[in-house]
């Protein structure tokens, strides 16, 4: 993707890249698209209990594998891709928020936000299981 403009197209490749892995067995708790101002870019991000029990490598190969399966290939690559820990405080404040109001979440963009003291410049948040 490499741009500083998250399109549908970009929502609706990241659902379908969510989809194929939870159908592969890959647990993704929560997923969402994340602005970074510096390098300028959108990363779609997961969480996933993964990369605590078996680490990023397992993690992302898994990821690699399932985007390698798509034909077409999607205009999304491993390298922007995010996978954290459901420990991230970024992660908690999700669904910290989500539980304050449930059904708040799913589909949603912030601009400019604080999510659990965390500055965030751009979000598009598929979902935050708590």
């Amino acid at each position: 993707m490499d741009k500083a403009i998250l399109v549908e197209k970009d929502i609706e490749e990241g659902r379908k890249v969510i989809e194929a892995l939870k159908e592969n067995g890959f647990p993704v708790n929560s997923a969402f698209w994340l602005y970074k101002s510096e390098p300028d870019e959108w990363r779609l991000t997961f969480a996933s209990p993964l990369i605590d029990e078996q680490g990023p490598f397992k993690a992302y190969s898994f990821v690699q594998k399932v985007l390698s399966k798509f034909s077409p290939p999607l205009g999304i690559a491993v390298a922007e891709t995010t996978v954290l820990s459901d420990k991230d405080e970024l992660v908690e404040g999700l669904r910290r928020m989500d539980k304050q109001t449930p059904g708040i979440l799913p589909n949603m963009r912030m601009r400019r936000s604080s999510i659990n003291k965390r500055y965030v410049d751009d979000i598009y948040i598929y979902y935050a299981t708590p």
